[in-house]
């Protein structure tokens, strides 16, 4: 194959390796995203209580106890570029 990890896999467990390694490898990825994008939700919600951005971005949703309009800022930006 053309990825490392699950040629990898397939010497060391087999056909059965491709399965774990492509499973580990996806479940890292996804870690890796969601941790950027709770890291980089509370530099908005930094950013927003002292003033660099609007302090409309430093509000906490009630009801889920998180950074929602930075998470809707990102997600609007991340669109955009």
């Amino acid at each position: 194959t053309d990825t490392i990890g699950i040629d990898f896999g397939i010497s060391i467990f087999g056909k059965a390796g491709a399965v774990i390694m492509s499973i580990l490898i996806a479940s890292s990825t996804f870690g890796s995203a969601l941790s950027s994008m709770v890291t980089s939700s509370e530099i908005v919600v930094l950013a927003a209580k002292t003033g660099q951005l609007p302090k409309f971005f430093a509000g906490i949703s009630k009801r889920f106890g998180t950074a929602a309009r930075a998470y809707w800022l990102q997600c609007v930006l991340s669109c955009v570029m």
